[in-house]
């Protein structure tokens, strides 16, 4: 009788116990799967907020190098020499100004000078650098043409495997001739 007794009071405590075990399991895993929801949810809306932020500090930065680079450029229309070499429209000598010029400019790795209807007149890199103007020039075309329509434009572009700002700015030498000339870090 003492063995009934005891496997009826084991079989009672099992039958008390294990419901309780499923239902302790069945919370902590509810309990792990909405503080795990919560936390996502969290580090989402904190990436997303950090990612807003960022956007809008790298696009003021673009905005204020866009306004330094115009500025940079600017004051070129009153230089003497500059007036002088462009409206000579002499390729080797716009070409050697060019050249020079590079070596002066902190930054500056390509210059070109483009005539109103949008053909090459000289062009210049800096010494040791490998890259083909032609391909400076094509993929520069959007910031030529900006330039002549609206006087000043800056741009990203890439050449072969380099990612360049190109500043292009137009001057008129007379009322009827446009001279973009454009310059590139």
């Amino acid at each position: 009788m003492g063995k009934l007794r005891a496997a009826i009071l084991l079989s009672f405590r099992a039958k008390l116990l294990l419901p309780m075990l499923l239902i302790m399991a069945a919370l902590v895993v509810a309990i792990t799967w909405v503080v795990t929801n919560r936390v996502t949810a969290q580090a989402e809306a904190d990436a997303r907020r950090a990612l807003d932020t960022a956007d809008a500090v790298f696009k003021k930065s673009q905005e204020i190098r866009t306004a330094n680079l115009l500025n940079r450029f600017r004051g070129r229309r009153n230089e003497p020499r500059y007036k002088a070499i462009f409206q000579s429209r002499d390729q080797e000598t716009v070409r050697q100004f060019l050249l020079q010029e590079i070596g002066f400019e902190q930054g500056v790795d390509v210059m070109s000078f483009t005539v109103d209807d949008g053909d090459l007149l000289a062009a210049a890199t800096k010494p040791g650098l490998n890259l083909p103007i032609g391909d400076f020039q094509t993929d520069g075309e959007v910031a030529i043409l900006g330039a002549l329509t609206s006087h000043e434009c800056v741009e990203t572009i890439i050449v072969g495997n380099r990612l360049m700002d190109v500043v292009a700015r137009s001057e008129e030498h007379t009322s009827e001739l446009q001279s973009p000339y454009v310059i590139s870090y």
